[in-house]
Formats: structure tokens, C-alpha cells, sequence
């Protein structure tokens, strides 16, 4: 009998998710172009140029969050909030290889998933350099200003255009 009761709830649960997701005829919350438009309506030209001008690449950012600008925003606040970049200055200031690297894979993935295109690439080459030689620890050490910039203008910007 629980059986039974579960597997109706889980179906319609399922149903109403499918709905709400896929259903272009739900006016409400259906895909069509009104409710993207919705979604993302509090992105004006002046804060895509913004954004843009410091490194996030906007149109990609709301592809991958589904043309939710307010999730976006959810997950750059998250991003400063994370400390894997404090965490990635202590390990190269003390020199240790695999804490840096697992800081650096974190921010990259942070930084790709949030479509911060400049500070990811630089993020994405100290990430190869510290799966290599002494020699390579060297040259992800001697990024760390320059990413140390990026990341700070990072924040200046989200900050700006999203305040806190």
C-alpha cells in the first residue's frame, strides 16, 4: 500500500517537473520566448558590458543557467564566498604541489561553470603547469599576480553590477 502511495507521488512529481520544464502550452512557467525574456529581464546592456568587460561571457553563462539570470547570481555569490582561492595562495606560498592543484582544478571548474572566460583560462593553464615538473610549479607560481588581478576584478565586477 505505501508502495502504491509512493510511486504516485513520485509520479506526480515527475509529471509537474516535466511540465513545468517542457510544457511549451504552460503560460506560466513553459519554455516559450516570453518566460525566457522573463527570466532574464533584469539583464540590461549596461550590465552585460559590464560583465563582459571583466571577463564573463554572458551569453554562455545564461545557457548554462537556463536564461535564470537570479540563479547566476546565486552561484557568483557562492563564488565569492568560496575560499579555494585563499586556499590556492597558501599552498604555492608553502610550495605544495597537490594543494595547489586541487585549488586550481576547484577554481577551474568554478570559473568554467560560471562562464568567467578570462580568469578560467588562466586558471585552466596554472592547472596544466602544476600537473607537471618542478620546472612548471615555477610557472604556476609566476601566474599568481597576474591571476591574483583577474580574480580581484572578478569581484569588483560581480560586486558592481550585483552589489553586496
Amino acid at each position: 500500500m505505501l508502495s502504491m502511495r509512493c510511486d504516485g507521488i513520485v509520479f506526480f512529481l515527475l509529471e509537474t517537473w516535466y511540465k513545468v520544464c517542457y510544457d511549451k502550452n504552460n503560460s506560466k512557467r513553459g519554455g516559450n520566448a516570453e518566460r525566457k525574456r522573463d527570466m532574464a529581464g533584469a539583464m540590461t546592456d549596461a550590465k552585460k558590458a559590464v560583465l563582459e568587460a571583466g571577463g564573463f561571457n554572458v551569453e554562455e553563462a545564461m545557457k548554462r543557467f537556463m536564461n535564470n539570470e537570479q540563479l547566476w547570481i546565486k552561484f557568483l555569490k557562492k563564488f565569492k564566498a568560496d575560499d579555494s582561492y585563499e586556499k590556492l595562495i597558501k599552498a604555492m606560498e608553502e610550495g605544495d604541489r597537490e594543494k595547489a592543484f586541487a585549488a586550481a582544478h576547484t577554481l577551474k571548474g568554478i570559473t568554467g561553470n560560471l562562464a568567467m572566460f578570462r580568469l578560467n583560462g588562466l586558471i585552466s593553464e596554472q592547472t596544466e603547469h602544476l600537473r607537471g615538473t618542478e620546472e612548471s610549479m615555477e610557472a604556476a607560481a609566476a601566474m599568481m599576480p597576474q591571476i591574483g588581478e583577474l580574480y580581484e576584478e572578478s569581484i569588483r565586477v560581480i560586486n558592481e553590477v550585483y552589489g553586496e
